[in-house]
């Protein structure tokens, strides 16, 4: 739990420093990192408690649908004259 809130609290601020990019897709990885432990984690709760079986699925499609997003979005960051 220390790395992550210490990965967590130091990495955008040497972005911001910085300003660089890999920085910045550091940052973002390191934030989908926390989005799927919590979503796994709410889940893993949410499930038996109140028989959503569900949850882990749902949970499982949003953090897919950001990460495609974040990937795309990169992509076109990186590579203005190419679109997909």
């Amino acid at each position: 739990m220390t790395g992550c809130a210490s990965s967590r609290d130091v990495v955008p601020l040497r972005r911001r420093a910085l300003g660089s990019g890999s920085l910045a897709r550091e940052a973002q990885v390191t934030y989908l990192d926390r989005v799927l432990s919590v979503g796994i984690l709410v889940a893993l709760v949410v499930a038996p408690v109140f028989g959503w079986w569900w949850a882990d699925a749902l949970a499982a499609c949003g953090i897919g649908i950001y990460a495609g997003w974040a990937a795309i979005s990169r992509w076109r960051q990186g590579a203005p004259h190419v679109t997909p």
